[in-house]
């Protein structure tokens, strides 16, 4: 049975040795060595979701944006790696993303602290898009589609009240 290394490292497929013993009809035994081929297909493959927390309502507040990427494919992938693509906003570099190798089916997660600007309290939310890359076993860069969420600013209103008075003060 090829296990996830082989199928990494080999990206046309498996010769396997087979040893084969058939027993003939007068008892004996003959044995053959043949070599048999296991066809592997590599099929590297990201995806990305992109997910929000905060409840920001003023310049100056904090979201933190969550990228997991799943690796979808059938190798293994390194060097995971999340790139920004949202027009007004500029998200800080996401430098946690883990650097190790993660075999199909898995995910790992980078995060980002965002400050909003009043700019986005202005616009009502916070849109971010990312998309995720990694390597394969080959050191091809395979990368994801894009990935967006939004995070809703409320709108609060605020009203003063300002009392004017014209006529005198009386002495009491």
């Amino acid at each position: 049975t090829p296990t996830q290394a082989d199928i990494d490292r080999v990206p046309s497929g498996l010769d396997v040795p087979v040893v084969v013993s058939v027993l003939q009809i007068d008892q004996s035994t003959t044995t053959k060595s043949v070599t048999g081929h296991i066809a592997v297909t590599q099929s590297p493959s990201v995806g990305v979701v992109l997910s929000a927390t905060g409840s920001p309502v003023r310049a100056g507040d904090t979201v933190t944006f969550t990228a997991t990427g799943s690796n979808v494919g059938t190798v293994s992938l390194s060097a995971p790696s999340v790139t920004t693509g949202s027009p007004g906003v500029s998200l800080p570099t996401w430098s946690n993303c883990p650097s190790a190798a993660f075999a199909p089916g898995t995910t790992v997660s980078c995060s980002v602290v965002y400050t909003v600007t009043q700019a986005d309290v202005d616009h009502g939310s916070v849109t971010a898009t990312v998309t995720a890359s990694a390597s394969d076993p080959a050191h091809a860069v395979v990368s994801s589609s894009a990935s967006s969420t939004q995070v809703a600013i409320p709108v609060t209103a605020t009203a003063a009240v300002i009392s004017v008075s014209t006529s005198p003060l009386s002495p009491a």
